[in-house]
């Protein structure tokens, strides 16, 4: 068979819509099985979803593609595209060429609800579990926040200032965050402070606290303080560390 036969070189364009049926693609090859409306039937007795030919993703030039350098896509089944046909009107080598986003029947639009502001100036990447990178252009407030399905987040606002709030976590029902107990943020390895550490409330330890500056070192080690027993009248030196 020649390639211009089958339409590699010199043939028609044959573009098509279709909707996502499976995106388990056990080679890895980021693929995709795409119903493609006026090709394949609408009756999956007729043509089951197992024999769909396998689509290609096209993805864009800011990711490599090459050795295990760049993304995978990100599509799910149900998801609209528009694609072509490499090998033309024979339409065995989809290739997907992008999403097509609108509603749903019961009115819920296709895009996140965070991506659904004026003017169009909060770049929304959500993934299917929930988790949430918003990169804020509005003038004047602008921010970039990375938020867990849990509720965990990290917020960069306008002036540059971080916060890390890890108090929120959702009740595990789709759409419903409620107010739980304080989670933990966990630090591993060495940690340098520079400026000024503030805290609310108090700071525990499983070792004995330091502080040093060069000159002075002050550890709670070491330290004596005197107290008053429950009588109110006798006083006795302790360790700052033993319990009163």
């Amino acid at each position: 068979m020649k390639l211009q036969d089958d339409q590699f070189v010199g043939g028609g364009f044959a573009w098509f819509t279709g909707v996502v049926e499976d995106i388990n693609d056990t080679e890895y090859l980021n693929r995709v099985k795409v119903r493609a409306f006026g090709y394949h039937s609408d009756d999956k007795g007729e043509v089951p979803t197992d024999a769909l030919p396998w689509a290609t993703v096209m993805q864009s030039t800011l990711n490599a593609g090459h050795r295990g350098v760049g993304s995978n896509h990100q599509l799910v089944p149900g998801t609209w595209c528009i694609g072509f046909f490499r090998d033309g009107l024979s339409a065995q080598d989809p290739v997907i060429m992008g999403t097509v986003a609108s509603s749903q029947p019961d009115g819920e639009k296709d895009i996140p609800a965070e991506a659904q502001v004026s003017g169009n100036t909060n770049a929304v990447y959500k993934s299917t579990a929930g988790h949430l990178i918003e990169l804020d252009n509005t003038l004047n407030a602008s921010r970039i926040k990375v938020t867990h399905n849990k509720g965990t987040s990290i917020l960069i606002d306008n002036d540059g200032n971080v916060t890390i709030d890890t108090s929120r976590a959702s009740s595990g029902i789709a759409g419903v965050l409620g107010q739980t107990e304080n989670g933990t943020v966990d630090i591993i390895g060495d940690t340098t402070i520079t400026g000024t550490l503030h805290v609310t409330e108090k700071i525990t330890s499983n070792d004995d606290i330091v502080a040093d500056n060069d000159s002075t070192k002050i550890s709670l080690e070491e330290h004596k303080h005197k107290y008053l027993p429950g009588t109110g009248t006798e006083t006795e030196t302790k360790d700052a560390t033993d319990a009163t």
